[in-house]
């Protein structure tokens, strides 16, 4: 419960009002938040995961994610083929991880513990709250183009703002008012709690997928060349085409793979498994239609105006020749803002606020995580250095999935194949549980994620300064980072476990089921509630 606005300010009045944990010892910092939730907010279904998924990919963000293979110099066949590979290979581990959240409906911070240890989970934690911060300000810098499509539709002359920031900023005052002013648009939505973001997801869909259809049919119909749109070739061949590809796929895969180690933040609310699994098809269905969407725009931009439109706003401004076409403009406008925003409370916001809940749970709950996640991403990110360019924006992609991909292989690992999916629920909570391991670390995921960070580390420094000098061979791993570091650490970390088992974690005496444990939990939630309407 937040304290704002009661009373004189002081530090410790920001704190949290005390909450109980059904779960966590007595003098350990938790709250209700981190806990399993409890059985009447258990009502997704696969169409709740299916709209959460227009949320995450039908947006300004995803739509560049989706252009940038041919803006770099793949074909057309070769973005959508690349598109569609990664959307599966997104939705499995999305599927797998979001297990254990409705399994025992806990969140990722509390999930990790098991396979990375009470004290090092905070690893994955922590990087993956940055990740989502910067994730976060990319989704506004995008947005900042719908906002001033939105209001140069009733004031014209917004556009001609004068630029008093040097060409070094990378963003002009025009851009940066709307930057500001799309940032401050999230703060109302970010007040919704989480279970109840399904309806906006749904709003969502209804709305901006006719839409994002329309707009292309309208450009597509305008240019009124097909081949030429559909067509486009690449710009490389041999060798340098063969590397480009793979690189790419790899950037592209990576793009997502937060909501693959985070997805039981969201999966915890589900009421059966099962339901999940309408996953696997929306995923790269969505990024596949999405992709050729991007790609009929971007030709049919080039066809009609020798430009490459990279996004769906970009077409905007050639609407306003009129007042209709200028109201058009600024409808589209807010939904595509409404998209940007959807995206951001369920792949960036709502993960940081579960992150930094477990990091300083007597100062924050998914709410004020969020607000601080919009301002350590809009602000302290500097967003707009880092996708101003399509090779940037895959640059920035291939470089955190080194950190990320083994996460993701050890939790499936971890929970799959050598917990059974049976966990210790209590100890999960608890820093001398049996997932204490040595001084709260699992030195198996720890050795695991420090080989494969290390194997790339030179891959990456080169492609960021280019100018440093490594051998071929060293490039070539880190342009095939998703494949070496997703398969190699699922099989490293695998091996580690069944040559060095973690043995005081899985006592058969203490492990229980899913749904025994839950029965538990909502036994003592039970009791502590009669005992709080006695008191």
């Amino acid at each position: 419960m937040d304290n704002f606005g009661r009373g004189k300010w002081t530090l410790k009045s920001r704190r949290l009002a005390t909450e109980g944990s059904s779960l966590a010892p007595s003098g350990i910092r938790s709250n209700q938040d981190l806990d399993p939730i409890p059985p009447q907010q258990m009502t997704w279904n696969g169409l709740d995961f299916a709209n959460y998924w227009v949320s995450d990919l039908v947006n300004i963000t995803s739509w560049s994610v989706g252009t940038a293979p041919l803006l770099v110099g793949l074909s057309t066949v070769d973005t959508v083929t690349i598109l569609f590979l990664s959307g599966i290979c997104n939705a499995v581990p999305t599927i797998l991880n979001g297990y254990v959240g409705s399994d025992y409906h806990i969140p990722f911070p509390i999930a990790i513990r098991s396979s990375f240890g009470y004290y090092f989970g905070y690893f994955p934690v922590f990087s993956r709250a940055i990740l989502s911060a910067v994730w976060l300000g990319v989704n506004c810098y995008y947005g900042l183009f719908a906002m001033t499509e939105a209001i140069a539709a009733i004031w014209p002359s917004y556009r001609n703002i004068p630029n008093h920031l040097p060409t070094s900023a990378g963003i002009t005052t025009q851009q940066m008012i709307s930057f500001f002013l799309f940032s401050c648009l999230h703060i109302p939505f970010m007040m919704i709690p989480v279970g109840r973001l399904k309806k906006l997801f749904l709003w969502k869909t209804i709305l901006i997928v006719p839409v994002s259809i329309a707009m292309t049919v309208w450009i597509c119909v305008a240019a009124a060349d097909v081949q030429g749109i559909f067509n486009q070739p690449a710009r490389v061949t041999g060798a340098a085409h063969r590397w480009l590809f793979v690189a790419t796929f790899s950037s592209t895969t990576n793009s997502w793979l937060t909501s693959a180690i985070n997805m039981s933040d969201f999966s915890r609310f589900s009421k059966r498994t099962r339901g999940q699994w309408a996953q696997l098809p929306t995923i790269p269905i969505l990024k596949t239609i999405y992709s050729v969407l991007g790609l009929a725009v971007v030709g049919a931009g080039r066809v009609l105006y020798d430009e490459d439109l990279s996004s769906p706003v970009a077409m905007l401004p050639y609407w306003h020749t009129t007042g209709g076409g200028r109201f058009l403009a600024f409808c589209c406008a807010c939904l595509w803002l409404l998209a940007q925003i959807s995206c951001d409370l369920s792949a960036n916001s709502v993960p940081f606020g579960h992150d930094a809940m477990a990091i300083l749970p007597r100062w924050l709950n998914v709410r004020r995580g969020s607000i601080l996640c919009l301002c350590l991403g809009t602000w302290a990110m500097v967003p707009w250095l880092i996708v101003n360019s399509a090779s940037k924006f895959l640059t920035f992609m291939s470089a955190y999935g080194v950190f990320l991909c083994p996460i993701c292989s050890i939790m499936i690992v971890d929970y799959f194949l050598v917990r059974k999916r049976k966990l210790n629920l209590l100890d999960l909570y608890h820093p001398h549980g049996c997932y204490r391991y040595f001084a709260g670390v699992n030195w198996r995921a720890l050795v695991t994620e420090i080989a494969f960070i290390a194997i790339n580390l030179p891959g990456m420094i080169n492609t960021i300064t280019p100018s440093i000098p490594i051998p071929v061979a060293l490039l070539r791993i880190y342009q095939m980072n998703w494949f070496i570091t997703t398969v190699g650490s699922f099989f490293v970390y695998w091996g580690l476990c069944l040559v060095f088992p973690p043995t005081e974690s899985l006592s058969t005496a203490i492990l229980t089921s899913g749904e025994i444990a839950i029965d538990v939990v909502t036994g003592l939630q039970e009791v502590e509630m009669g005992g709080d309407s006695k008191a």
